[in-house]
């Protein structure tokens, strides 16, 4: 599928991580794109990859990609190809680990300093609801912070 007139994304500086792939669902101004993890990506091709992709091996559910349609006009079974910069994927690995690490650790120093009398319990209490708090806080972040991939042309695609 041809794609016109679309610029890349402020933020791509040619270090983006892209994949190709096949809408599969259109609703307004989005698409969703199933994409095959191993042809995007070196360390899932060789085996050695984050085992992201294995959660949705295991629930049989296959990992979609929400992007925004912008100006192309798409239909399910198009083929397209999306991107996102890398500093973004590290913007979301701290986004995703930090957070809910940082809810969990001040969870359990405030639960044993709020009720010491409960000893080791107090500090558990805590440290579960940081991090439930944290990973609320980071999904909500995830969603507002612009981390989503784009869709390029096929300019775009063949300038790299």
């Amino acid at each position: 599928m041809a794609f016109s007139g679309a610029s890349r994304p402020r933020g791509f500086d040619g270090q983006d991580l892209e994949r190709t792939g096949v809408v599969v669902h259109a609703r307004d101004s989005r698409v969703w794109v199933r994409c095959d993890a191993a042809a995007g990506c070196p360390a899932c091709a060789s085996g050695l990859g984050c085992r992201g992709g294995l959660l949705g091996a295991l629930t049989g559910r296959p990992r979609l990609l929400e992007v925004d349609r912008g100006p192309h006009e798409l239909a399910v079974g198009d083929p397209v190809r999306v991107a996102i910069p890398a500093a973004a994927i590290n913007r979301a690995a701290v986004i995703v680990y930090g957070i809910p690490l940082t809810g969990l650790l001040l969870g359990a120093a405030a639960g044993a300093f709020v009720l010491p009398a409960w000893g080791d319990a107090a500090a558990v209490i805590g440290a579960v609801a940081g991090f439930a708090g944290g990973v609320v806080l980071a999904r909500r972040r995830l969603t507002t912070t612009g981390l989503r991939p784009h869709l390029l042309t096929d300019r775009q695609s063949r300038s790299r």
